[in-house]
Order: C-alpha cells, then sequence, then structure tokens
C-alpha cells in the first residue's frame, strides 16, 4: 500500500514538471510572437513616416487622406498591442497591414502626383514653342481674323501656366491642349499666304534677328547640343538665300523656317541649359542646409533623413555630370529625383504641425 502511494506521488510530481515546462515553452513562444509583431508594427511606422513625407511635399490630398487613415489604424494597432492580450495582438496584426496598404497607396499616389508635375509641364512648353513659331507667322500684319485667335489663345496659355502652378493639372493640361490645336491651325492659314516674294526679304530678317540672339547664347552655353542645332541653322539660313536667288520662293521659306527652329532650339537648349543648373545649385545648398540641420534630429527620423540626404546628393552629383555634357532630359529627371528625396528629408527633419 506504501509503494502504491509513494508511485502516485512520483507521478503527480511528474505531470507538474511537464506541465511547468510546457507552460514555459508556451510563454516563451508567445513572447517571440509578440517581439515579431513589435518589428511589424515598426516597420508600418518607418512606411507611414515615408509616406508623410511624400504627401506634405507632393502636397496631393489624396496622399495626404490615405496617410491620415494609415496613421489612425496604426495608432488602433499599438493600443491593441499595449494590452497585452492575445486578442490584442491578433487585432494589432491585422490593424497595421492595413495601415501599411494605405501607406503604400500615399505613396503611389504622391510619386504620381511628381510624374505628372513634369508631363504637363512639358505640355505648356510645347504649347508655348508653338505660339512662338505662331506669333512669328503672324509678324506681317494683314490677317487681324487670325490675329484675335492668336490673342485668345496667348491668354489661354497664360490661365495655363496659373493652373499649373496651382496643381490644378486637369484645367492646364486641358488649356494647353487647346492652345496647342490653335497654334498649329494659326500656322496652317499664315503658311498659305507666305508663298511670295514680300514675305521672305521680311521673314529674313526675323531669322536673322533670332538666330543673333542665339550666337549670343551661345557664348555662354556649353551644350555640344546648342553648338549643333546652331551648325545647323546656319547652312539652312545660306540656303534659304541660295534658294531666293533661283526664285524658288516656297523652297526658300521653307529653309528659312527650318533655320528659325534651330536657331530656337539652341536658344532653348543653352536656356534650359542655364536653368538646370541654377536648379541645380538651389538643390546643392537645400542639401547642405538639410545635413547642417540633422544635428537637431534624433532617433529613426535622423537616420532615414540622412539616407534621403545621402541619395539626393548622389542624384545631384549624376545630374551635374548630364547637364555638363549636354544630356538635359536624364538631368532634369536626377534634379526631379534629388528634389524629391530633399523634399521628404525636410519633412522629416521639419515636420509640419
Amino acid at each position: 500500500m506504501r509503494r502504491v502511494h509513494v508511485s502516485f506521488v512520483l507521478l503527480s510530481l511528474a505531470v507538474l514538471i511537464l506541465s511547468g515546462h510546457a507552460l514555459a515553452q508556451g510563454g516563451q513562444r508567445q513572447s517571440r510572437d509578440r517581439e515579431l509583431l513589435q518589428m511589424e508594427l515598426g516597420r508600418t511606422d518607418q512606411i507611414l513616416e515615408q509616406a508623410e513625407a511624400m504627401a506634405n511635399a507632393s502636397d496631393n490630398p489624396q496622399a495626404a487622406l490615405a496617410v491620415q487613415k494609415a496613421k489612425q489604424l496604426q495608432q488602433q494597432a499599438w493600443d491593441d498591442f499595449n494590452s497585452g492580450t492575445p486578442s490584442g495582438d491578433a487585432k494589432a496584426r491585422v490593424e497595421t497591414l492595413k495601415a501599411r496598404e494605405f501607406g503604400r497607396i500615399s505613396l503611389a499616389t504622391g510619386h504620381q502626383t511628381e510624374q505628372n508635375d513634369a508631363v504637363i509641364q512639358r505640355e505648356l512648353e510645347h504649347a508655348q514653342e508653338l505660339m512662338d513659331r505662331a506669333a512669328d507667322a503672324l509678324s506681317g500684319g494683314g490677317n487681324s481674323s487670325l490675329q484675335g485667335v492668336f490673342d485668345a489663345a496667348k491668354d489661354n496659355l497664360s490661365r495655363a501656366w496659373e493652373f499649373y502652378q496651382q496643381k490644378k493639372y486637369k484645367p492646364a493640361l486641358k488649356l494647353a491642349t487647346q492652345v496647342q490645336n490653335t497654334a498649329e491651325k494659326i500656322l496652317s492659314a499664315a503658311s498659305g499666304t507666305d508663298q511670295n516674294p514680300e514675305n521672305f526679304e521680311r521673314r529674313r530678317d526675323n531669322v536673322s534677328r533670332l538666330m543673333d540672339q542665339a550666337k549670343l547664347a551661345l557664348e555662354d552655353c556649353k551644350s555640344n547640343s546648342a553648338a549643333n542645332y546652331m551648325t545647323d541653322a546656319q547652312k539652312s539660313f545660306d540656303l534659304a538665300d541660295d534658294l531666293y536667288a533661283e526664285t524658288r520662293i516656297p523652297a526658300a521659306l521653307q529653309a528659312l523656317r527650318r533655320a528659325r527652329d534651330l536657331a530656337s532650339a539652341a536658344t532653348r537648349e543653352c536656356q534650359g541649359n542655364d536653368a538646370l543648373l541654377k536648379r541645380y545649385d538651389r538643390l546643392k545648398a537645400l542639401a547642405d542646409q538639410l545635413t547642417e540641420q540633422l544635428a537637431t534630429v534624433s532617433g529613426s527620423a535622423r537616420d532615414d533623413a540622412q539616407k534621403l540626404i545621402s541619395q539626393a546628393n548622389e542624384q545631384l552629383a549624376l545630374a551635374q555630370g548630364y547637364i555638363n555634357s549636354g544630356k538635359a532630359d536624364q538631368g532634369l529627371a536626377a534634379l526631379q529625383a534629388a528634389q524629391l528625396a530633399l523634399r521628404q528629408a525636410q519633412a522629416l527633419i521639419t515636420p509640419v504641425g
């Protein structure tokens, strides 16, 4: 009887020991799960910081709304996590994933705004180029109806630029397209009055003045593309004189138009080069300023801002190389990437509200 009692006691002790070991393992597993969940919450915090910086930089209301919703979900996730209960952890896991998704939506929306800005700017510049050509075509006067249409298109172009500055891209694009169509119609209509000797001398004088302006711009311009444009413009100008001497008026006028377009392209190249260099200088100064301000920030915000500034400096170095080699499009793309990174860094260093 005593032996049975001893066996029962030993068995009970074994059960208690095994139960305690199982409970310890369960507690360790739960602790590891919470550590992993906390890491996920921290990862979402990083994404939302980037999303908020992008929303502030792009000034896009949709991006701002998405990041606001994401922050609300993330705050609820932290609250549930801090409750320390299994049900709270389960809710936090779902909420932080939802918050992360809204953060990514905000990032994508902000990026789209930056891309839209560049697209609309190109359309406006093209409209301006066509209007310049239309103005040249009407410079001889004698067509009041076309002049009235031109004046209306000129007003629309000014309004389009105003919309662009206000980040109202849809009306800006609509007006830019209208101006382009109007300018092309003016050029087509005006071309019918160009086929006579009297217009050649007037057009030749206009193109000659334009080429002189382009040559002045080239003196301070390092662009190989602009120099090539100017060389071709001079050839077309000389060809126009030869064709006129042969009384081939339509062909001479066509050669003059080509000379004008090439000289304008050379001027734009130099002006664009100069504008890009000025933009580079502004962004470089901003990068240096933000680097100095890093001392006022601490924690993950400082690390993220420092990485963004480094990225911006890399893009600025690329931009400088592209600009100096006459690759304006690549230079502009690098400057835009640098500007975006600096805006995000600035939002981290000097947050709004």
